[in-house]
C-alpha cells in the first residue's frame, strides 16, 4: 500500500468483509468440528461460546510456522477427525539454520551478507539441490534468501540422509580450480590482497584461518596444498549445521494434507463433502518471494467461490 503500512491492508480485508455482509467472531477458538449428515457442527474450545452449524467449511488453520498468529497444527487434528491423513512428516520451511560455532567461522562474521551458492550434498557426494542469493552470517548461524531457499531440502534430505550436508560457494561465479589457478598467479602479491577485491575483508581472513594460512602470505610462496585449502574453503565450504530455527521463527511449513485429498478446480475435499481446506495445510511450499501467499489467496478464492456456489438453490 502507499502508507507503506501493513495495517492498511488488514484495514481493506475488514472492509470489504463488512460491506460483503460477513461476521467475524473473534476471539472464538475452534475446539473440533464434526460432520452430521449434511451439517458441519462447530464447537468452540471456550464452552461458553456458542456452538455453530454450517453446510461448508473453509479450513484455512495454517500449518505450524509461527505458531503465535494461531498456526499451530490445531488444524491438522481437525483434519484428521473429519477423515483426512497428512504426510509422514511436517517439518520447518524458510528457516534460518543454527550451525555449530566450534567448527565454522560464520558465527563471528554476524551482520555479513553476500551473495553465494548454497547447495544441498548427500553422503554420496551427489549434488541434490542448489540455490545462488544472499547469505546473512548471524550470531546463530546462517539467514538470508539462499539460506531461508534451501532449508526445506536440507532439513528433507537428512531425515533420510542424516549425512547430508550444506555446501557454499563464497564467490558463486567461480569454481575451485579456477579460484587455485588465480591464487597460483598472485606473484608479489599478497593473498589477503586477492580476496579482498572479491569478498568483505572479515571474510577474507575468515577464510584464510579456515585454511590455516597467514594472510600475508605472498602468491611466490603460497605451496599448492595451502593454495588448494584455501580454495576449497572459498568454494566448497561445507558449514555444519546442527539444526534449524524451528517453527517459530520458520515463514512456512512443509508437509500437510495431502493433494490427491483435494479435488483442485474447487479445493473440496474427496474424503469430506463440504470441507474446503486450503493454504499452508495442504502439502505445498514454494521459494520466498511471495509463492506461498500467493497459494494462500488463490486456493482462498477458489475455495470461496466454490463454497458459495455449493450452497445456491
Amino acid at each position: 500500500p502507499t502508507t507503506d503500512n501493513a495495517r492498511t491492508v488488514l484495514n481493506a480485508l475488514l472492509d470489504a468483509s463488512r460491506s460483503a455482509g460477513a461476521t467475524l467472531t473473534h476471539p472464538h477458538r475452534v475446539g473440533a468440528i464434526t460432520k452430521e449428515t449434511d451439517r458441519f457442527v462447530i464447537s468452540p474450545e471456550d464452552e461458553s461460546k456458542p456452538t455453530i452449524t454450517a453446510r461448508t467449511v473453509i479450513l484455512a488453520a495454517g500449518g505450524m510456522a509461527l505458531p503465535k498468529s494461531g498456526s499451530d497444527g490445531s488444524g491438522y487434528a481437525i483434519a484428521r477427525a473429519l477423515g483426512h491423513t497428512t504426510t509422514p512428516r511436517i517439518f520447518p520451511a524458510l528457516v534460518p539454520l543454527k550451525a555449530d560455532p566450534d567448527q565454522t567461522f560464520v558465527h563471528n562474521l554476524s551482520g555479513i551478507a553476500l551473495p553465494a551458492t548454497v547447495a544441498v550434498i548427500a553422503s554420496s557426494g551427489k549434488r541434490l539441490t542448489s540455490f545462488t542469493a544472499p547469505v546473512l552470517c548471524t550470531h546463530f548461524g546462517l539467514s538470508g534468501p539462499a539460506i531461508l531457499d534451501i532449508s526445506r531440502y536440507l532439513l528433507d534430505a537428512r531425515a533420510q540422509d542424516p549425512g547430508a550436508s550444506l555446501v557454499i560457494n563464497w564467490l558463486p561465479d567461480t569454481t575451485t580450480d579456477s579460484i587455485d589457478q588465480q591464487l597460483a598467479s598472485l606473484a608479489s602479491r599478497a593473498v589477503i590482497t586477492f580476496l579482498r577485491e572479491h569478498l568483505p575483508e572479515r571474510m577474507a581472513y575468515a577464510l584464510c584461518h579456515a585454511a590455516k594460512l597467514d594472510p600475508r602470505t605472498h602468491g611466490s610462496d603460497l605451496r599448492k596444498d595451502a593454495r588448494r585449502a584455501l580454495a576449497r574453503a572459498t568454494c566448497e565450504c561445507e558449514i555444519p549445521i546442527t539444526a534449524s530455527r524451528g517453527f517459530t521463527f520458520a515463514e512456512v511449513t512443509a508437509g500437510g494434507i495431502p493433494l490427491d485429498q483435494i479435488n483442485p478446480k474447487t479445493m473440496e475435499s474427496r474424503l469430506c463433502p463440504g470441507l474446503y481446506p486450503i493454504g499452508e495445510i495442504l502439502d505445498v511450499d514454494a521459494r520466498i518471494g511471495g509463492f506461498n501467499f500467493q497459494w494462500a489467496w488463490a486456493t482462498g478464492f477458489i475455495a470461496g467461490i466454490s463454497a458459495a456456489r455449493a450452497l445456491s438453490p
